[in-house]
């Protein structure tokens, strides 16, 4: 009995391994071995201002208000020929929890007509690399999932290219301390009148937003509402450089102070003034200094000078960024489509002084 049964499962293995031959060989699926292409790399998302708007902002929408974001960037790398990888097609969880987007995450181009056009993997050194959009349910580990896309053969049958994600690793592609952000002064802020060019009304919050350029988040309507001179708050600009090792760009820039103090409100980025990219602080690879300035606006409540002072030197700050823009054309100002994972690293406050 025991032999017989051997048998019966030797040879179901047997016809198992020969109709998965013959998918092989008639080009119906693949392990992704003969055609190249690569899970290599992942890094978490994080949905701050910076990244959501990559997803359902103005200018890309890649995902409708309510939609199940990605949480996971993928990367794929190849060494075939971008005509090749930019044809693939049907992007697809086949197991595991997750969901992942059925294209990678497209790269605007123009031609030499400047006609715009997608392509969805770029040039790097020496090979070809895509990001993709996983979505992990709450749980799920990225090493259970196994994704496949649809490949178009000069035949015209299709292959299914099969990449398990079960060995790929975590990378920022950050070095950590990569980048030393150092606040050198704060000093008191105002600003000399209200645009004349604005048909908005004349507030504090409308200043901020629209001639300053910088967004205070959890900026209560009370304060936001109020005249755009009030003397009812304090605003000062706190600058500092940016240091950073050659080899890796930033991107998109955010500040955040971590447990402020009542009534303290910090500026999260500096927006640019002739579009919706908060690009100012980018820096590229060879970009080895940068000079950055923020404003916070504080709400005295009975504090004196020196204890507004003190609390300012004792702030605790820090900026997250990405080190990974998707954007073929290599510039900001509605042309990209996607940044990839947020590092993050505290802004020096120690050495900090009051300016006049």
């Amino acid at each position: 009995m025991c032999r017989a049964r051997k048998t019966e499962m030797a040879e179901r293995m047997k016809k198992g391994l020969a109709g998965l031959l013959c998918l092989i060989l008639t080009g119906c699926i693949s392990l992704a071995q003969a055609f190249d292409l690569r899970a290599t790399s992942y890094g978490p998302m994080r949905l701050d201002y910076a990244t959501r708007r990559y997803y359902v902002g103005d200018h890309v929408s890649r995902y409708q208000e309510g939609d199940p974001l990605p949480n996971i960037w993928l990367r794929l790398d190849s060494r075939e020929s971008l005509e090749e990888l930019n044809s693939l097609t049907d992007f697809r969880v086949i197991k595991g929890r997750a969901m992942c987007g059925v294209l990678p995450v497209p790269l605007l181009t123009a031609d030499m007509n400047n006609d715009w056009g997608r392509a969805y993997f770029r040039p790097m050194a020496g090979f070809n690399r895509a990001a993709l959009d996983i979505r992990l349910e709450e749980g799920e580990k990225l090493g259970n999932v196994t994704i496949a896309c649809q490949r178009q053969l000069k035949n015209g049958q299709t292959e299914t290219l099969i990449l398990p994600l079960k060995k790929v690793k975590l990378d920022m592609l950050y070095p950590k301390g990569g980048l030393r952000l150092s606040a050198g002064r704060f000093s008191p802020f105002r600003f000399e009148r209200f645009p004349d060019w604005s048909a908005l009304p004349a507030t504090l919050g409308n200043i901020l937003e629209y001639e300053a350029n910088q967004h205070i988040p959890g900026l209560p309507e009370r304060i936001s509402e109020l005249p755009w001179d009030s003397q009812a708050v304090q605003l000062f600009l706190i600058e500092g450089k940016m240091l950073k090792k050659t080899g890796f760009p930033v991107f998109d820039v955010l500040f955040s102070a971590q447990n402020p103090p009542e009534g303290f409100y910090l500026a999260e980025y500096q927006h640019c003034a002739s579009c919706s990219e908060i690009d100012d602080f980018d820096m590229g690879e060879q970009c080895r200094e940068k000079d950055f300035a923020i404003l916070l606006l504080v709400e005295p409540l009975g504090r004196s000078e020196a204890e507004i002072e003190g609390l300012i030197k004792a702030l605790e700050v820090t900026a997250s960024f990405s080190v990974e823009q998707w954007n073929i054309l290599h510039e900001q100002h509605l042309t990209t489509t996607g940044i990839g994972p947020r590092s993050e690293e505290a802004v020096q406050m120690a050495g900090i002084t009051k300016g006049k």
